[in-house]
């Protein structure tokens, strides 16, 4: 779950997983309003996901949101009577965009959600279940836009109970510096400040709080597909697990993919 707060606000977006689209698909998105907003017209704001733009917008940071609707502006859409609507927005090259709802003619947002948009679909394999303390091989294989540059690889697995169990806190005064976000995995937490930099550091911090039934790999490639291998502990709790690869190269995210795994 993530949250996003300061006093008197309080923004959440539970994700059973995490929404992910390619290059040129369709994006459906629907907007859960309240009874109040019944049969109101909104407007929908598709821009780069700028830090600051996106923490005035949720009400974290002091200040006017100023986005801007750098990728379209789509609508107007008319909200029924329980305050929500359905909207699809056309395909956007691969980046890190915020997608605003706001009244038609306003720019003062009602809601606002990131978005990861992929270079492309990647195709997964693995077997649908395995037993716990066994070798778990995860087939990645690029669907197109493979074009012989030098990619990183990674997959990591948690029980689905664990990965439900991550939330992700951003709290503040209004000033970037102010502003912490907290993770909370468990009994394990982490706090980074709203003006750190993010490197290699902050990552090996985050990968400490890593629930106790999890597994990670990582391999560099030059070819479209590999196949990387996690070691699963006999101790594993049966259930199903949460299954995360991602393709990375110097300009971003190549690929993403969540799929389930059974631990028998």
């Amino acid at each position: 779950m993530v949250s996003l707060s300061r006093a008197g606000v309080n923004w959440t977006y539970p994700f059973a997983s995490h929404p992910v689209y390619h290059e040129s698909q369709m994006i459906n998105a629907t907007f859960f309003g309240s009874r109040d907003l019944a049969n109101e017209t909104i407007e929908v704001f598709v821009d780069d996901l700028a830090y600051s733009s996106f923490m005035r917008a949720v009400d974290v940071l002091d200040g006017p949101a100023n986005f801007t609707a750098t990728f379209g502006t789509f609508g107007p859409y008319r909200l029924n009577s329980t305050g929500d609507a359905s909207f699809s927005l056309p395909g956007m090259g691969a980046g890190i965009y915020s997608i605003y709802v706001a009244f038609e003619n306003s720019s003062w947002p009602l809601s606002a959600s990131p978005l990861l948009v992929t270079e492309t679909d990647m195709d997964v394999s693995t077997p649908p279940a395995t037993s716990a303390g066994d070798l778990l091989a995860v087939k990645v294989k690029l669907d197109d836009g493979y074009d012989g540059r030098p990619l990183t690889y990674g997959t990591f697995i948690v029980s689905a109970e664990d990965y439900r169990a991550l939330t992700f806190n951003i709290t503040g005064d209004g000033s970037r510096p102010g502003t912490v976000v907290n993770l909370r995995w468990n009994e394990e937490a982490l706090s980074i400040l709203g003006d750190s930099d993010i490197g290699w550091d902050l990552l090996a911090r985050m990968l400490m709080i890593f629930p106790r039934d999890s597994a990670a790999a990582l391999q560099d490639s030059v070819d479209g597909e590999v196949t990387l291998y996690m070691i699963t502990e006999d101790d594993w709790g049966p259930g199903a697990y949460i299954l995360t690869s991602i393709v990375l190269s110097e300009e971003g995210v190549v690929g993403l993919n969540q799929t389930e795994v059974m631990i028998v």
